[in-house]
């Protein structure tokens, strides 16, 4: 579990980094391909974080994962509640999307980080 953890927190915070380089080195094409293909590749992999962390034991979550999880829930709920009304909404939904979903993937990268300090902390001990 913790080599999960230090590996999992490492490749979020590598992906998100080499994310903000490439689009500081590939600034005139920022919302291009390479974007779209980081954006889809870390959301992906936080994904599979999300649901690996479901079977972990809760000694070693944290208060602000749950506070991801409502915040995900409510995200993906607005998003189907657009989706549904009109497609003019779902589109501003979407453009908004390209600005929230960064803060959340840095907000659960974050979680991640704090959790595995939490695990070597509680393995010192």
């Amino acid at each position: 579990m913790k080599m999960y953890k230090t590996i999992d927190s490492l490749v979020q915070v590598v992906l998100i980094v080499l994310v903000i380089v490439m689009s500081l080195v590939y600034s005139s094409t920022f919302l291009g391909e390479r974007f779209m293909y980081s954006y889809v590749l870390i959301g992906g992999w936080q994904l599979f974080s999300l649901l690996v962390h479901f079977f972990l034991p809760a000694t070693i979550k944290i208060r602000a994962r749950l506070i991801y999880i409502i915040l995900l829930v409510i995200t993906v709920l607005i998003g189907v509640g657009f989706g549904i009304a009109d497609d003019d909404n779902l589109l501003g939904f979407m453009y908004a999307m390209l600005f929230w979903t960064p803060v959340l993937a840095l907000f659960y990268a974050g979680v991640c980080c704090w959790e595995t300090r939490k695990i070597r902390l509680m393995a010192t001990t």
